[in-house]
């Protein structure tokens, strides 16, 4: 909360966390951080006015040749600044970064040097897109996010589960809420077994829930299907169902089904009628039941 409206340099300092946020930033100059790359691990530069042409190739970088040691950084925001462009190189000396927020950026339809300069980072655990104007995702944005864990698609554009997301194989935990998916089905979700939390709320036009959406969710344990005021329909098969006597993997304990436009759930929704038993937290007030 001061009128500090460009980053130069810092002297070499033995600090863990600098908070930027609040100010008035518009440019980060070249190497900016150099002198203190070994120590910082947390940076907050949200809440600023930075946009792309106040980034450079070498605003997260430092000289090799005198330093050939990686940055500490371990989590970086930029949230909430006016960045519609990334460098394609300027996270390249980042190879500690698990926690990167871009929330709140307007990303758009995201260019190639974007796409590059977020997917670059193999170290990634979390990656933060909310409110990005996203409607779609880039071919090279997750494929190379191995390690990538946790997923925020808030408050974007899309209609339908982007199939790129998938490629993000690793993935534990998805939020798709506050966008404009209408549907979900069998192909929803198709190779994310790994997900354990999903998140598909107050999305205004989703209607409906098809036979085996879930199926590919083998690992589920919490899911959060809320104030979707259009949702009417589940369908009994959403999971599949233990009728041919196989062993069908049901982890859920966490179902919150609260505040849609629900007037019917069937009893047999769950793969078999004890699977109810397994659910530690039931919600599904606030629907027009019947």
């Amino acid at each position: 909360h001061n009128d500090i409206n460009n980053i130069i340099g810092f002297p070499p300092l033995k600090v863990w966390e600098v908070n930027l946020s609040n100010n008035e930033i518009r440019s980060i100059e070249p190497k900016a951080f150099a002198a203190i790359s070994k120590y910082l691990l947390h940076l907050d530069l949200g809440d600023n006015k930075i946009d792309a042409a106040g980034l450079n190739d070498e605003s997260f970088a430092k000289d090799l040749i005198e330093d050939d040691t990686l940055f500490a950084l371990i989590d970086l925001s930029l949230s909430n600044n006016r960045i519609h462009s990334l460098p394609a190189v300027l996270f390249s000396q980042l190879g500690n970064l698990e926690d990167l927020d871009l929330s709140f950026n307007p990303l758009g339809e995201m260019d190639d040097n974007t796409s590059t300069a977020i997917g670059s980072i193999a170290s990634l655990h979390f990656l933060n897109l909310r409110e990005c104007e996203l409607s779609f995702l880039p071919a090279n944005l997750l494929s190379g996010l191995t390690q990538l864990l946790r997923l925020d698609l808030s408050g974007n554009y899309f209609t339908n589960v982007d199939p790129r997301v998938r490629l993000a194989q690793s993935l534990d935990s998805l939020s798709l809420d506050n966008n404009h998916i209408q549907v979900l089905d069998h192909t929803s979700f198709e190779g994310l077994k790994n997900i354990r939390n999903l998140s598909v709320s107050e999305n205004l036009y989703f209607s409906r829930i098809e036979k085996d959406t879930f199926t590919p969710l083998l690992n589920l344990e919490e899911l959060r299907i809320i104030k979707n005021p259009s949702l009417t329909w589940i369908h009994p098969e959403a999971w599949p169902t233990n009728e041919d006597n196989l062993e069908v993997m049901f982890q859920v304990q966490v179902l919150l089904l609260s505040e849609n436009n629900l007037r019917y759930l069937p009893s047999m929704l769950l793969p078999t009628f004890s699977n109810w038993d397994d659910i530690q937290v039931l919600d599904i007030q606030g629907n027009p039941w019947w």
